[in-house]
């Protein structure tokens, strides 16, 4: 009898997962890529990244307009569970000019909160690198900005 149960438990539980195999109709990658692009939707900026899984391995492409973003969706594709790895093939965008982007850069840092009259940031673009050099009153502000 205890095998008779041992067997009906057995053969109850392969039906419950052939049935939620079925029910979603999606293999376990298929699965994956769902819940990335799910995950990606959620921020404007992240909507046109490709995602592309094999053997559980994500790989995320296409641009996007910043380095936050680029982390972003690392971020979104590693927290979607089974996910075994992460490949990125994202770029950054390239601002138009080193110009225009110390002026976004400039812009922003004038605009934060928490940036006072006491602190000093000299920045200089090169090539699309900025450097921020300087000092400032509070330790958080200078991860922050």
């Amino acid at each position: 009898m205890t095998s008779s149960r041992a067997t009906t438990a057995w053969f109850a539980t392969v039906l419950a997962a052939v049935a939620v195999g079925v029910s979603y109709g999606q293999s376990p990658d298929q699965q994956i890529e769902t819940q990335v692009t799910q995950a990606l939707q959620e921020e404007a900026v992240l909507r046109s990244v490709t995602v592309s899984v094999q053997e559980q391995v994500v790989t995320l492409g296409g641009p996007v307009p910043s380095l936050w973003a680029k982390e972003t969706a690392i971020d979104a594709a590693r927290g979607v569970e089974q996910v075994r790895f992460v490949v990125s093939v994202l770029t950054i965008a390239r601002a138009e000019s080193d110009a225009s982007l110390w002026e976004q850069v400039a812009d922003r840092i004038r605009r934060y909160s928490d940036y006072t009259m006491f602190d000093q940031i000299d920045m200089g673009v090169d090539d699309g690198v900025v450097t921020l050099v300087g000092k400032v009153t509070a330790p958080f502000t200078k991860w922050t900005t």
